[in-house]
């Protein structure tokens, strides 16, 4: 970072052979097929907690239950680990805790 706010760099063409191309993010990526009464454990939790991750903001991750959209605000993996949902917002309400939702 000091060689960056000094100049003291030379910029690198891209190598257009090793790029890489990404399609255009969309809302269907972010969907999640989880049952809310049994939340995923091991790698299949890892991949639905980097994906909440990777979708925080825009376009947020979502998971339908009794035929309502719920995103997914804040999650984690405990230390067994199983996903935690720790915050969501059900459709047509305010935030609010998964337990409080859940109970």
């Amino acid at each position: 970072m000091q060689e960056l706010t000094k100049n003291n760099v030379t910029a690198t063409p891209q190598n257009h052979d090793q790029a890489t191309f990404c399609t255009k993010i969309t809302k269907d990526m972010s969907v999640l097929t989880i049952d809310p009464t049994n939340l995923p454990t091991g790698n299949e939790a890892l991949e639905v907690y980097r994906k909440i991750c990777a979708f925080a903001g825009w376009p947020e991750t979502f998971f339908i239950h009794n035929g309502k959209r719920i995103k997914v605000k804040e999650a984690e993996i405990d230390n067994k680990g199983t996903l935690k949902i720790t915050r969501i917002v059900p459709e047509g309400k305010s935030e609010m805790d998964w337990k409080q939702y859940f109970k």
